[in-house]
């Protein structure tokens, strides 16, 4: 069984633990001039984990949304 990443950055991000199970990773600064992401995810029911990639490009323009759901089979 290939264990849940919640952080998809390589260790780019910090990662904070919300209230309500929401995960959000987000970069520790901005450099001008660099891309950056922002993962945000939450555990909406038992065995079921849902996660959003926003990615920026290098002049700080919105570029792509990702929308994820991962299901955990026992």
């Amino acid at each position: 069984m290939t264990k849940l990443e919640l952080d998809p950055t390589a260790g780019k991000n910090q990662t904070f633990f919300l209230p309500d199970g929401i995960v959000i990773n987000v970069p520790e600064k901005v450099k001008i001039g660099e891309e950056f992401e922002l993962v945000v995810g939450k555990m909406v029911i038992e065995n079921k984990y849902k996660r959003m990639i926003i990615k920026y490009d290098k002049d700080g323009k919105f570029i792509q949304l990702i929308s994820e759901v991962f299901d955990q089979k026992n």
